[in-house]
This record gives C-alpha cells, sequence and structure tokens, in this order.
C-alpha cells in the first residue's frame, strides 16, 4: 500500500470515528432531552398549621410539608430549597417517595414561603408558594 493510500485510509477512518462520535453525543442529547419532555416536574408545598396566633414574644411551630414529582413518580434525593422564614432559607432533600418536611419556627408576622427545585440532568426546575398568617395577641390581665 503506497502511503497516499495509506493517507486516504487513515483519514476515512479519521472521518468515520468523528461521524460516530457526533452521532453518538447526539443520541445521548435526545435521550435526555426526551426524558424531560416524558413527564412535567412538579413541586407543592403546605403547612401544619397554616395560620396560627402567638403571644407577643411566641412563636408559631410549622412543619412544612411537599413532594416533588415527575410526573406520578416522587424524585428522589432532590434538594429543595425553602425561602420566605425568619433564618433564610433552607434546603431539604426529598426521600424516597418524592417528599420533604421542615419544621420551622415563626413569629408574628406575613410570610411568603417558597419551595423551589432548581432542575438536574433529567427534570425540569419547579417551585411552589404559599402564605401563611401568624398573628399576635396581647396578653391581657385583668
Amino acid at each position: 500500500m503506497n502511503s497516499k493510500n495509506k493517507i486516504t485510509l487513515f483519514a476515512t477512518i479519521a472521518a468515520f470515528l468523528t461521524f460516530s462520535i457526533l452521532a453518538m453525543a447526539s443520541l445521548s442529547i435526545n435521550q435526555a432531552s426526551a426524558q424531560m419532555a416524558d413527564c412535567q416536574t412538579t413541586l407543592s408545598l403546605a403547612s401544619f398549621p397554616g395560620t396560627g396566633t402567638v403571644g407577643t414574644s411566641g412563636f408559631l411551630h410549622v412543619n412544612l410539608l411537599g413532594e416533588l414529582k415527575c410526573g406520578d413518580s416522587g424524585i428522589n434525593g432532590a434538594t429543595v430549597i425553602i425561602s420566605g422564614i425568619d433564618e433564610g432559607t433552607r434546603d431539604v432533600i426529598t426521600n424516597e417517595f418524592g417528599k420533604y418536611s421542615l419544621q420551622v419556627r415563626l413569629g408574628p408576622g406575613e410570610y411568603e414561603l417558597q419551595a423551589y427545585f432548581a432542575g438536574d440532568e433529567t427534570h425540569i426546575s419547579a417551585s411552589a408558594t404559599m402564605n401563611i398568617p401568624v398573628t399576635e395577641s396581647p396578653l391581657w390581665y385583668l
């Protein structure tokens, strides 16, 4: 085999390998996009109790809870960021069913809480908001 044929063979093999790599990369991207399109990511946020009254220096103990789902399936091990509480933001991790909970103490005031999931390689981002009013009740002495 002469050198011109060797160069042609080498170029053909290089082109074939490059095409194969690009085709596989495109397939992987399309599969990831298809997975993201297969389900709608949803996030819920609720509280128990949903409102309350406390004394002048008191706190309402609230359990925040929710669920992160892809279609009908819970998303395990995802980080959900809760904001709007006095302490700033808090991170919680979903369990194997996509559920999470967080206990917080809220003083008197109006709270707009938000749960946020940033998304990952197979799920799009999602968020949920809710309001919790905590009223202050003055102590009246007779």
